[in-house]
């Protein structure tokens, strides 16, 4: 090796050295656990799945709505997750979301209610679903 490959192989070796400390003081110290919730959760992200799923609807007087109610589990490690539900009611798709924060193993029951469906436009009918996935 001439001497100015040797002068970039020595800059090259001493910045990985310096990377790998920073990266090893940013991991232990108490004051940036920011970093290591990223790390942990590119590591181990939630793997929610709906447990289960039902509705019920009321009539109050005038008004009509839909209450869909279900239970999720996380079992992967903590995060956000997004809940997704639709109502399906005649020829009409009815969308709520909410995302959460969820702790590994944790057991969360949701609860979505939409009102602006009419029993006054002849349908008696409809189907429901929830779905979930991490947000990372």
């Amino acid at each position: 090796m001439n001497s100015n490959n040797t002068e970039w192989f020595i800059v090259g070796i001493f910045v990985i050295i310096l990377g790998a400390i920073g990266l090893t003081s940013c991991n232990h110290s108490s004051g940036n656990r920011r970093l290591k919730n990223i790390i942990k959760v590119d590591i181990n992200p939630p793997r929610p799945r709906v447990v289960s799923v039902d509705a019920e609807d009321k009539i109050k007087r005038l008004d009509y709505k839909i209450n869909i109610n279900g239970t999720v589990l996380n079992e992967g490690g903590r995060g956000k997750v997004l809940v997704t539900c639709y109502l399906y009611f005649g020829k009409k798709t009815y969308k709520r979301t909410s995302d959460i924060y969820m702790n590994s193993n944790q057991l969360k029951k949701m609860h979505f209610t939409f009102n602006e469906v009419s029993i006054w436009k002849g349908v008696s009918e409809y189907r429901y679903e929830m779905k979930v996935k991490a947000i990372h």
